[in-house]
């Protein structure tokens, strides 16, 4: 590190976990007699997990002037939920059903990038860079009504995707008042999503 090299870093991150539970009593009633129908309860037990790492890291190298440079960063991010939920219902004549719930939600992101600029004599100024990003996301959720699995309420999806871009800018000052840009950029999407 030195006056034509700046380095830099930043890590953050939180975690969090938290358990729930809830007792709700109903009355159903009549709308015109007001004579109740039935009662039941439910009982809600939900424990959940959320965290998060993030990180970057990146260099700008100077070269001779100011607006000769090279910039390299780094990112990475990380989420994870998770979620294991229980609602057992009761009726007034003591039989009872459960629902189960399992989820488990993880997010991945890497980003790398470049950028990097050059002078053409006085009024001229080039830039070109180039980026690539990483993404994986899984939805996993299981349900389970009454002891038994569920499958149209669950799912295992997968999802990946990666997307590539360049470009290329050449700047043209007239003057102090007027400068025009003309640039090329090209970016590639691959995605793929399994269930």
């Amino acid at each position: 590190a030195n006056k034509k090299n700046t380095f830099g870093f930043l890590i953050r991150g939180f975690d969090f976990q938290g358990i729930t539970e809830t007792v709700n009593n109903t009355k159903q009633n009549n709308a015109n007699s007001g004579a109740l129908i039935s009662t039941f309860r439910t009982d809600i037990y939900n424990d959940s997990r959320r965290n998060n790492r993030a990180a970057n890291i990146n260099w700008k190298h100077i070269f001779d002037t100011s607006e000769h440079f090279l910039n390299i960063d780094a990112d990475y991010a990380q989420f994870d939920i998770t979620n294991r939920g229980d609602i057992t219902n009761t009726l007034a004549n003591g039989n009872s059903y459960i629902n189960n719930q399992d989820i488990n939600n993880p997010v991945k992101f890497l980003v790398l990038k470049a950028d990097y600029g050059k002078p053409i004599g006085k009024t001229r100024l080039l830039e070109a860079g180039s980026k690539f990003s990483f993404a994986t996301i899984d939805n996993y959720l299981v349900f389970i009504g009454n002891g038994v699995y569920d499958s149209k309420r669950s799912t295992n999806f997968r999802y990946r995707e990666n997307i590539n871009a360049a470009y290329i800018n050449l700047k043209q000052q007239f003057g102090e008042r007027w400068e025009l840009i003309t640039g090329l950029r090209t970016e590639q999407t691959v995605a793929k999503g399994t269930n």
